[in-house]
C-alpha cells in the first residue's frame, strides 16, 4: 500500500475537498535483463497492434484500449503527496509555428536575387569570339569584358530594379511573397508550482521536511547495484481536485525537472528553538511526458 504524506494534517477533511493537489509517485515496472526487457517491448508494441489493426473496432474503441494500456504501464504507486493549491500554478505549451514564403514567392525571391554580374560574365565565357577581336574596337571590348570578368560585386536583378526605380521616383514593383504560418510541432507541456510553507507546529514542520526530502529522492536518479549505470528517476501523476482546473491541466504522466528549496524565504535563516526553520519556499518545475493533442480536451470545465 502506497504510503501518504499530507501537509497540512487537514488537508484531506472536507473543507478542502475542491483545494487540494494529490502527487503519485510511480514506480515503472523495470525488466531484470535485456533480454526480457526486448520481450516486453515487443509484447507492447504486439498489444498495440492488435488494436489498430481491428477492422470492427471503431476509433472511439481504439482510444479507449490505448488510454487503457497507457495507465496499465504507468506502474505501481509508491507514495503519495497531498497539498493544498500552491501559491502559483503556471501551465505552458509551446506550438512551433514559422513564417514562410509561398511557393510562387520562393520563385520570385530567386529570380529577384539572380546576380546580373555573373549571368554577363557566363555569357562572355560562352562567346570566345568577343575575346579574340582585334584592333581598336576588339580591344575596347576585351577590356570591357575583363573589368567585368574580374568583378566580384553583388549586382542583383532586385538592387537593379531598386535603384532604377527610386532614380525615376516611382514606386517599387515587387513579386508577392506569400507569407504564411508553416506548423512544425508541439512540444509537450511544461509547469511550475511555488509553495510557501510556513509550519503551524512541530509535526507539520517535520511533514514538511520529509515532503521535500520524497520530492528529492524521487525526481533523481537510482544508481544500480554494480554502481556501473544509473536507472532515471520515477515518474509522477498529479491529480488536482478541483473540477474546473482538473480537465484544463489534465497532469496524467509527468517528470519533476527541478527542484528549488528557499530556507530563508522571507530573507533571513529564521529557526524555531529546535533548529527547524521557520518559513520555507519550495519551487517545482514538472515537464509532460507525452504530448497532449486536441483529443486530450475533450472534458468541459464542472463536468
Amino acid at each position: 500500500m502506497a504510503i501518504e504524506y499530507a501537509y497540512p494534517t487537514d488537508i484531506t477533511d472536507d473543507q478542502f475537498e475542491h483545494r487540494h493537489v494529490k502527487i503519485y509517485v510511480k514506480m515503472a515496472s523495470s525488466s531484470k535483463d535485456s533480454a526480457s526487457a526486448l520481450s516486453k517491448a515487443y509484447d507492447d508494441d504486439s498489444y498495440i497492434s492488435s488494436f489498430l489493426k481491428s477492422a470492427e473496432s471503431t476509433m472511439t474503441e481504439i482510444s479507449k484500449n490505448l488510454d487503457s494500456w497507457s495507465r496499465s504501464s504507468e506502474g505501481e504507486t509508491e507514495s503519495v503527496i497531498v497539498l493544498p493549491l500552491p501559491n502559483s500554478f503556471v501551465d505552458s505549451q509551446n506550438h512551433g509555428w514559422s513564417v514562410e514564403t509561398g511557393v510562387l514567392g520562393a520563385i520570385g525571391e530567386s529570380m529577384m536575387s539572380a546576380n546580373l554580374a555573373s549571368g554577363i560574365t557566363s555569357l562572355t565565357r560562352m562567346i570566345p569570339q568577343l575575346k579574340n577581336s582585334t584592333g581598336r574596337i576588339g580591344g575596347g571590348i576585351n577590356k570591357g569584358l575583363d573589368i567585368i570578368d574580374s568583378f566580384t560585386g553583388d549586382i542583383t536583378v532586385n538592387k537593379v530594379l531598386g535603384s532604377s526605380t527610386s532614380s525615376m521616383g516611382l514606386r517599387k514593383p515587387m513579386i508577392d511573397p506569400g507569407y504564411f504560418q508553416n506548423y512544425s510541432g508541439s512540444t509537450p507541456r511544461t509547469f511550475s508550482m511555488e509553495y510557501m510553507f510556513i509550519p503551524r507546529n512541530k509535526t507539520e514542520a517535520e511533514t514538511i521536511l520529509t515532503i521535500i526530502t520524497k520530492l528529492k529522492q524521487y525526481s533523481s536518479p537510482s544508481k544500480s547495484i554494480n554502481g556501473v549505470s544509473i536507472k532515471a528517476p520515477s515518474f509522477f501523476k498529479i491529480d488536482i481536485s478541483n473540477n474546473y482546473i482538473k480537465p484544463l491541466i489534465n497532469m496524467d504522466r509527468v517528470v519533476l525537472t527541478n527542484i528549488s528549496v528557499d530556507y530563508g524565504a522571507d530573507g533571513f535563516m529564521q529557526q524555531t528553538g529546535d533548529g527547524i526553520p521557520k518559513q520555507i519556499s519550495l519551487s517545482l518545475q514538472w515537464a509532460e511526458v507525452d504530448m497532449k493533442t486536441l483529443q486530450d480536451y475533450n472534458t468541459k470545465p464542472g463536468g
